[in-house]
């Protein structure tokens, strides 16, 4: 019965992986109109640039359109940020999740467990798309499973995951800091901790609203450290520099992206 009820999962859960892959990200569009942004800007740097050395500006004039385009830059950046800040998790987005997770998740514990003695998780995972509250219940019997199993780096990062995808960044911290944990001490390859790496550092920076303590900068430092092009370790690194007027920092940091 598990079998079948785990292959009808998978036929439904099909429709939920391919879609995504049919339409742009939300996130790619981002992080196109970051790059338009950019590169206007350095297009006007540069004539302004142009300018002053053919003695079409004076420097003062120079200085002054510079200010201008850096605030113009500030102020796309800024709408961008509120765009992201004000987004809210759509009731669809757990079920789209909880299918997801139920096929993977699922699959996952059956092969790892076997015929695990409590029932009310397997009870938990056949329903748990059926409402937020549900989904959260089932997360958090399929946390305390992974509870016994400590070292499991592949189940505490999906469910990190997980909680990303509902937009719960607090709830992500610690099961990325157990797969992090696991991970080094299985001695995982150094671009694959610097990928766990940058999703905890992820979920602490969200989970702060967007403020970098100590211990979340020396996670992105390390894991930059390791990876020097993780994508998510720039990309962080750049809005907080944007989002602290320190442009030079953070054009440095996205023109490697």
């Amino acid at each position: 019965m598990f079998w079948l009820y785990a292959v009808l999962l998978l036929i439904v859960s099909l429709a939920f992986v391919v879609y995504p892959f049919l339409r742009k990200p939300k996130q790619d569009e981002e992080l196109d109109r970051s790059q338009e942004n950019l590169r206007a800007y350095r297009d006007g740097e540069q004539d302004l640039k142009d300018q002053l050395e053919n003695e079409l500006l004076t420097q003062e004039e120079h200085d002054q359109l510079l200010q201008e385009l850096k605030l113009q830059l500030l102020g796309d950046s800024e709408i961008e940020v509120e765009e992201f800040s004000n987004s809210k998790p759509r009731p669809w987005i757990y079920l789209g999740v909880g299918v997801v997770a139920t096929a993977v998740i699922g699959l996952g514990m059956y092969n790892q467990y076997g015929a695990i003695d409590d029932v009310r998780l397997r009870e938990a995972m056949l329903v748990q798309h059926e409402s937020p509250e549900k989904t959260m219940a089932f997360l958090k019997l399929y946390e305390e499973a992974l509870e016994k199993t400590p070292g499991d780096v592949e189940g505490w990062f999906q469910l990190g995951s997980t909680y990303l995808q509902i937009n719960l960044p607090g709830r992500a911290i610690r099961p990325f800091q157990m797969a992090l944990d696991g991970a080094r001490e299985q001695g995982f390859e150094q671009i694959d901790v610097a990928n766990l790496m940058s999703r905890l550092a992820q979920a602490r920076y969200f989970a702060s609203n967007r403020q970098l303590d100590a211990e979340t900068v020396s996670l992105l430092a390390n894991a930059e450290a390791l990876d020097p092009d993780n994508v998510l370790v720039l990309g962080i690194l750049g809005m907080s520099a944007f989002e602290k007027g320190e442009w030079e920092l953070a054009i440095e940091k996205w023109r490697k992206l």
